[in-house]
């Protein structure tokens, strides 16, 4: 049995591109924002998903994360945006979104909605998951005291080589593959191999997934500003350290 999704967007493109793309394995309902009746979002009409596409964190996103959620409290809302702020990340969690994602031109993201989607799982691209470091640090460390410095954490873990574990470390405190690349001065194809390769060695489906092992091992040190990042990793740059298993 098909799987109930509705895609709410005011831009025609993107509602046809989503259409013939998820129709043949989901039933698909897509509507602009304009036309939503209270009765479409009512609890009464069973969804698996909704998919809000959001135009620059505006206030109608948060309207209808607000309303469907409430009619809607274990149904999954995904929302894809070309462009995303800490604080549009923040208010759309607070009222209730299960996932992000970046839309390109290219819709390549449609792939991993999808996965989403089948799997009932939510998801933070690359693009939003820094934000939700900064929010995790600000609850963990509280206000940063200017007398207190951390000690790095010695990177090993015999799986990983030592370029991959600085990368692994870099992207756990929220670092885009396009940002390591400036970090570390290599391509970004060279990254998003690295990035594979530590993917494919933990044997977990994504980055998240592997972010959120290297975190739940303790593998890495989170840092509260760029400044001790950048530090650390010169640190091991010059060193031959990896993380403990």
């Amino acid at each position: 049995m098909k799987k109930n999704i509705t895609m709410i967007s005011d831009c025609l493109t993107t509602r046809t591109h989503f259409r013939n793309y998820f129709q043949k394995e989901f039933t698909v309902t897509s509507l602009s924002s304009k036309k939503i009746e209270d009765a479409e979002v009512s609890g009464d009409n069973h969804m698996d998903a909704f998919v809000i596409h959001d135009v620059q964190g505006s206030e109608k996103t948060t309207l209808l994360l607000h309303t469907i959620r409430q009619s809607h409290p274990n149904t999954f809302i995904y929302v894809l945006s070309q462009l995303m702020d800490n604080e549009c990340v923040r208010t759309f969690i607070y009222e209730g979104a299960d996932g992000f994602f970046t839309l390109d031109q290219s819709f390549s993201v449609f792939s991993r909605l999808k996965e989403c989607i089948h799997q009932g799982y939510a998801y933070l691209d690359e693009h939003s998951l820094p934000f939700i470091w900064n929010e995790c640090l600000q609850l963990i460390h509280g206000p940063k005291n200017p007398e207190w410095k951390r000690e790095p954490l010695p990177l090993k873990n015999e799986l990983f080589s030592k370029r991959e574990t600085i990368i692994l470390y870099l992207i756990c405190n929220g670092l885009t593959n396009d940002e390591v690349a400036q970090t570390l001065f290599l391509s970004k194809h060279t990254v998003y191999t690295h990035v594979r390769n530590v993917i494919k060695k933990l044997n977990v489906p994504d980055r998240t997934a592997a972010i959120v092992m290297a975190i739940k091992n303790e593998w890495i040190t989170l840092y509260s500003n760029k400044e001790e990042l950048e530090q650390s990793v010169i640190l091991h740059e010059q060193a031959d350290v990896k993380m403990q298993p």
